[in-house]
C-alpha cells in the first residue's frame, strides 16, 4: 500500500514531517512526500544552483526561496543578497563590456594566426 503525505509549512524544521512518515510506515509499504518546502530544499534549489551561470543568477535564485520560509537570520541574509545585487547592477555593464572587448581581441588574434 502506498501513502501520500502532503505538507504545507513555512519552516525548515521537518520534525512534524518525520513524525508523519514514521506513523505512516506502520501501515504503508511506500510513502511519497509532497510539500513545497521539501520540494524547494531537495529538488528546486539544487537544480537552480547547478544551472546558475553566474554569481548574480545564483543569488537571484535564492531570493524567492528565502522569502517563502522562516529561518533564523533570513532577513539579514536577504538584505545582504539584495545589497550584492545592487552592487552587481553597477559593475555588470563594465564587466560585460570588458568581456566583449576580450572576445574581440581573442578572435582577432585567431584570425591573424591563420
Amino acid at each position: 500500500m502506498k501513502f501520500t503525505i502532503g505538507t504545507v509549512s513555512g519552516y525548515l524544521e521537518f520534525t512534524e514531517d518525520i513524525n508523519l512518515i514514521k506513523s505512516s510506515l506502520l501501515y504503508a509499504d511506500e510513502i511519497e512526500m509532497i510539500g513545497m518546502v521539501e520540494y524547494a530544499v531537495f529538488k528546486y534549489l539544487p537544480n537552480r544552483v547547478n544551472d546558475a551561470k553566474s554569481l548574480e543568477e545564483l543569488l537571484t535564485n535564492w531570493v524567492p526561496f528565502l522569502e517563502s520560509v522562516e529561518v533564523p537570520g533570513r532577513t539579514e541574509i536577504l538584505t545582504q543578497i539584495r545589497d550584492l545585487q545592487d552592487q552587481f547592477a553597477v559593475i555588470n555593464p563594465i564587466l560585460r563590456k570588458r568581456k566583449k572587448e576580450q572576445n574581440k581581441k581573442y578572435w582577432l588574434k585567431c584570425r591573424q594566426k591563420k
